[in-house]
C-alpha cells in the first residue's frame, strides 16, 4: 500500500477516487512568489531571475516529469498529485511567479473526464 499524504492538495481524496481512464486531462497551475523560487536551479541556468517580474509570470508550462526534474524543491504538489491520479502523462503543469508583495503559495487544480465528479 502507498499512502499519500495530501499535503497542500485539500481535495487529493477525491482525486484518488476517479479511475484514470475516466480522466482526459489535468491541469495544475502553481504560484509561488518570487523568494520561494531564489534556489531553483532551472532559472540558475535560464538566467531568469524572478524578482525582476511585477506581475504574474509563467516560467515554466510541461509536464510531470519536467517540473519535478527541473523543480525538485518546488512542486512537490506534481508528484503528489501525479500518485494519487494514477495519470501522469494526462497531467500539464505551469508555474507562476507572483508579484513581489505576494508571499503565499497557492495551488489550481482542474480534471476534465468522464467521473462524473
Amino acid at each position: 500500500m502507498l499512502l499519500i499524504p495530501s499535503g497542500a492538495i485539500g481535495g487529493l481524496d477525491v482525486i484518488k477516487s476517479i479511475d484514470p481512464r475516466d480522466i482526459s486531462r489535468i491541469t495544475l497551475t502553481t504560484r509561488k512568489p518570487p523568494s520561494s523560487l531564489e534556489q531553483s536551479d532551472y532559472l540558475t541556468k535560464k538566467k531568469i531571475i524572478s524578482k525582476q517580474y511585477q506581475k504574474e509570470t509563467i516560467l515554466f508550462d510541461g509536464s510531470v516529469k519536467e517540473s519535478v526534474r527541473l523543480f525538485p524543491r518546488n512542486i512537490n504538489v506534481a508528484a503528489a498529485l501525479a500518485l494519487a491520479s494514477r495519470a501522469q502523462n494526462k497531467i500539464r503543469i505551469r508555474i507562476i511567479t507572483t508579484a513581489p508583495k505576494f508571499t503565499l503559495n497557492s495551488h489550481e487544480i482542474n480534471v476534465w473526464g468522464n467521473s462524473g465528479i
